[in-house]
Order: C-alpha cells, then sequence, then structure tokens
C-alpha cells in the first residue's frame, strides 16, 4: 500500500520505481538464501484511492529449494524497500493472505 497518493503511475517514474522495488526484491530473497537467478515484477492490479494498494505479480527463476515466505520475510523485504526512500518511503507490505504458487520448479 501507498498512503496519499505517493506510488507513481506515469512515466518514466513508474518505469523507474519498478526497477527500485524488483532489484530491492531480490536482494531480500538473496539474503534470505534464495539463489535467484532472474527476477521481474509487473502490477497485476491496482485499488485507487487515498491508500493505493498494489497487487504485484513476481515471476522468479532460481535454483535449490524455495524458502518461505512468511511474515518475517516480509516485513524484512518491506524495510529494505521503505529505505529507498522516495514514494517508497510511504509504502507498506503485506501479503495478500493467498499461497504463493510454484508454476514450474526444474531441477538443474
Amino acid at each position: 500500500m501507498y498512503f496519499a497518493g505517493s506510488h507513481v503511475t506515469a512515466e518514466p517514474a513508474a518505469g523507474l520505481e519498478t526497477e527500485e522495488i524488483t532489484s530491492s526484491v531480490g536482494s531480500s530473497l538473496i539474503a534470505h538464501g534464495l539463489d535467484v537467478r532472474t527476477i521481474a515484477m509487473a502490477y497485476a492490479g491496482i485499488t485507487t484511492g487515498y491508500q493505493q494498494s498494489i497487487m504485484w505479480r513476481v515471476d522468479l527463476t532460481y535454483v535449490g529449494d524455495p524458502i518461505p515466505i512468511d511474515a518475517m520475510f516480509i516485513a524484512s523485504m518491506g524495510s529494505d524497500i521503505h529505505a529507498l526512500g522516495g514514494p517508497h518511503a510511504d509504502s507498506l507490505w503485506q501479503a495478500d493472505g493467498e499461497e504463493l504458487v510454484a508454476l514450474s520448479h526444474d531441477a538443474l
């Protein structure tokens, strides 16, 4: 969630914001032990208003076993993103309550 409309939607700022978030999420995953090879993020939905809620789709390629995406990880990831400053300083991150889905997992 972003408060008071701080999430940017116009280019090129929106693209930069997404790149910053993607990089930070990737770093958080690596810091928690996931061997990330590629990461991409895209909006899956945006709810406007005083609190803008954004649903993100995260596509990963990684090697090895998955890590738990639990409350501790979400708090750590949110703190890392918040530290980016700018529009991220007013963001709050939470899991949406749905289980994460692995579409495919290939052993290398």
